[in-house]
C-alpha cells in the first residue's frame, strides 16, 4: 500500500476514533499547528485532561476550550503533565527516557 493511502486512513481512524483525553495548548502551539501544520510539541502544552495511554487518541485544544486539532499521543498522560511546559531537549532528563521530541507528531494528527 502506497505511503500516501496509509496515511490517509490512518487520518481517518484519528478523525473517528473517540478521544481518550484532552491537552490544552498556548497561543503558539495552537498557530503552528493550525497554520503551519506543525507536530506538537511539549513546551506549548498548557494542561492535561484524563488518563490515558500512549498511543492513544486526544483532543488538542486551544485556551479557549476549541477543539482544534486529534492526535495520537506520543507519552501517556502523566509523562505529558511532566514536560508540559519544557522544551523538547529536557525530556529525557525529566522522564528518564524518550519518544521522540514532540507530543504528538503531524503525520499523527488531524485539525478539526
Amino acid at each position: 500500500m502506497p505511503r500516501r493511502l496509509r496515511l490517509k486512513n490512518r487520518k481517518r481512524w484519528i478523525f473517528g476514533a473517540p478521544p481518550a483525553g484532552e491537552i490544552t495548548v498556548d497561543e503558539g502551539a495552537t498557530a503552528a499547528i493550525l497554520e503551519r501544520g506543525s507536530s506538537l510539541l511539549p513546551k506549548g502544552i498548557k494542561s492535561v485532561t484524563g488518563n490515558f495511554s500512549r498511543g492513544e487518541v486526544i483532543r488538542i485544544c486551544n485556551l479557549e476550550g476549541r477543539d482544534i486539532a486529534h492526535g495520537v499521543s506520543r507519552y501517556n498522560s502523566d509523562a505529558l503533565r511532566r514536560i508540559a511546559g519544557h522544551h523538547s531537549q529536557e525530556i529525557d532528563a525529566i522522564l528518564g527516557y524518550e519518544y521522540g521530541p514532540v507530543a504528538v507528531h503531524r503525520d499523527d494528527m488531524i485539525t478539526r
